[in-house]
């Protein structure tokens, strides 16, 4: 895989991306996820000078992570490297989002 690089960043600079990861999602957000996402650190995640995805993290918990359609096959060497740069100890899946489910399940990690 390419090597890929995240940047902190700010909801204003990412908010296509928000609005892209909520349209993904199999039911809306609740008040308290909008919350949290408000209130979390967010990253961009660039691939090739692209940016192709975000997470967001509250403590040491990963609440969002969202890579594009046409960059997913990217995203579980991306989500494992992510979780191993930032210290990540705890991951938080919604319901709602079937993409991050589906990296969790196929994830084959030490618990």
């Amino acid at each position: 895989m390419n090597q890929f690089r995240v940047r902190k960043t700010s909801t204003k600079a990412i908010y296509s991306l928000i609005s892209e990861h909520i349209e993904h999602l199999t039911n809306p957000m609740d008040s308290w996820l909008e919350d949290t996402l408000e209130k979390s650190y967010k990253y961009k995640l660039i691939r090739e000078n692209e940016v192709i995805g975000y997470a967001g993290l509250t403590n040491e918990i990963l609440q969002y992570f969202y890579v594009k359609d046409q960059y997913f096959r990217y995203a579980p060497t991306i989500l494992e490297e992510f979780i191993k740069r930032k210290g990540i100890k705890k991951i938080f899946v919604m319901t709602q989002d079937s993409k991050l489910h589906t990296l969790i399940s196929e994830w084959d990690f030490d618990k």
